[in-house]
C-alpha cells in the first residue's frame, strides 16, 4: 500500500514569508530559509513540477512565529543565557523589576547608561547585556535610601 502523501500549505519560501508578513512580522525569504536550516522551523524538501522546494505547514509557521524571539532560547557559546531560576536578567527584564521595586517607570536607556559607566555591574553574554537579579535589588535599595535621605 503506497504511503499517504503529506499536504503542505506553502510550497515555497516566498509564500511562507508573505504569510508571516501578513501576520505582522516582516520576514523575508532568507529569514525563513535560515530558520529552516537552524532547525527552528519544520519543513521538508518536496518535488514540485520537477523542482525541489521546501514544503511548510501552516501550523509549523504559526508555532515558529509564537516562539520566534523568546529569550529562553537565546544561547552564547552553545549555553543558554537565561535559565529557569532567572539568576540573570536581560536589560528589559531588569527595567521591569527595577520599575516595580521603586514605584515608577524607568526607561531602558537609564540602565544601559548605568551599565556602561560601571555603576551597575553586568556582563555581556553573546550580544546581550545581562544583570544579576540581586544587583537590581541592591540598586533599588540604594535608590530608595537616597530618596528618603533627600526628603
Amino acid at each position: 500500500m503506497p504511503e499517504k502523501e503529506e499536504q503542505f500549505d506553502f510550497t515555497s519560501l516566498a509564500e511562507a514569508s508573505c504569510y508571516m508578513s501578513s501576520k505582522g512580522k516582516e520576514v523575508g525569504r532568507q529569514a525563513v530559509y535560515k530558520a529552516i536550516r537552524f532547525g527552528e522551523l519544520k519543513a521538508k524538501k518536496i518535488v514540485v513540477c520537477g523542482q525541489t522546494q521546501w514544503g511548510i505547514k501552516k501550523e509549523d509557521l504559526d508555532s515558529y512565529l509564537a516562539s520566534r524571539n523568546k529569550q529562553t532560547k537565546r544561547k552564547a557559546n552553545g549555553k543558554k543565557i537565561f535559565d529557569g531560576q532567572s539568576t540573570y536578567l536581560s536589560v528589559n527584564d531588569s527595567v521591569r523589576l527595577y520599575s516595580s521595586l521603586i514605584g515608577w517607570d524607568v526607561p531602558p536607556h537609564h540602565l544601559y547608561y548605568l551599565l556602561h559607566v560601571g555603576f551597575l555591574p553586568g556582563k555581556k553574554k553573546g550580544g546581550m547585556w545581562v544583570v544579576e537579579k540581586k544587583e537590581i535589588e541592591n540598586l533599588a535599595y540604594k535608590h530608595i535610601n537616597v530618596k528618603i535621605e533627600l526628603a
